[in-house]
């Protein structure tokens, strides 16, 4: 889930030309990564430890949009840190100036996102149980979580400034061969949907995301629906590659 707080150009059709993907739903979203990203599927694997496919190297990950409304001007950066208490089992992923995200492993192998800190907002919002990638997952499968938004605002001094619900859900649909400006990746397609309400504001958020083994997310299509009554409404979608990822650590 992207920019839970901060709620308050579209490329020519190639993977619908290509025929790669049979839902014209996804195909339409997919398009947006333009032509020559992704090249062919491949045999789906199946995702037995998610943490080598989600998890990322400690450093800093560049990306590039190419489609939406930071089109052609706007390289993201991100970075993960380990937890040095418990470096392989939970680490945050710094989005951009602004978004912190704090994510863990449960039952020995699911990956959980459980916060995310908005900086520029002053917010920091607990998800409860959490959003996960379970371990043993195959393609075709979905999952859903009903999660309770707690938001405290910054600094935090335990006050709970807004309640909420998120209903999030992911489906596994395939895996594809995909060039990047970082390289080409054998990498698996997760879909994700979240429903999200804090008080009078409601928002849809819809991502299709491809991550490869050992490196991370290579790209991601977002397209978001939000609204506040009749106060506040937008809508936004955009699409990215990874242009660079540091070297995978040492065994």
């Amino acid at each position: 889930m992207r920019r839970v707080l901060a709620l308050l150009l579209c490329l020519p059709a190639a993977a619908i030309a290509q025929g790669l993907f049979a839902d014209k739903e996804v195909a339409k979203h997919i398009d947006q990564l333009g032509d020559g990203v992704v090249l062919r599927e491949i045999d789906a694997p199946v995702i037995q430890d998610p943490t080598n496919w989600v998890g990322r190297q400690e450093g800093i990950y560049r990306y590039r949009y190419v489609a939406g409304d930071d089109h052609g001007k706007v390289e993201q950066l991100e970075r993960h840190t380990p937890d040095p208490a418990r470096p392989k089992l939970a680490w945050t992923r710094h989005v951009g100036e602004s978004l912190i995200e704090g994510i863990d492993v449960v039952d020995g192998q699911g990956i959980r996102l459980h916060t995310e800190t908005d900086l520029e907002h002053g917010y920091r919002v607990e998800i409860k149980p959490g959003i996960t990638l379970p371990p043993g997952t195959q393609v075709g499968d979905s999952w859903r979580s009903d999660n309770t938004l707690t938001v405290y605002q910054l600094p935090d001094t335990g006050e709970v400034a807004h309640r909420g619900s998120l209903d999030a859900s992911r489906r596994y649909l395939g895996a594809y061969r995909v060039r990047v400006p970082a390289g080409e990746f054998d990498a698996v397609l997760i879909e994700e949907t979240y429903n999200l309400k804090v008080g009078p504001l409601s928002a849809d958020d819809r991502r299709y995301v491809f991550y490869a083994r050992d490196v991370g997310m290579v790209a991601e299509v977002e397209g978001l629906r939000a609204s506040a009554l009749i106060v506040f409404r937008m809508t936004q979608d955009s699409a990215k590659v990874l242009t660079a990822y540091p070297s995978p650590a040492a065994p």
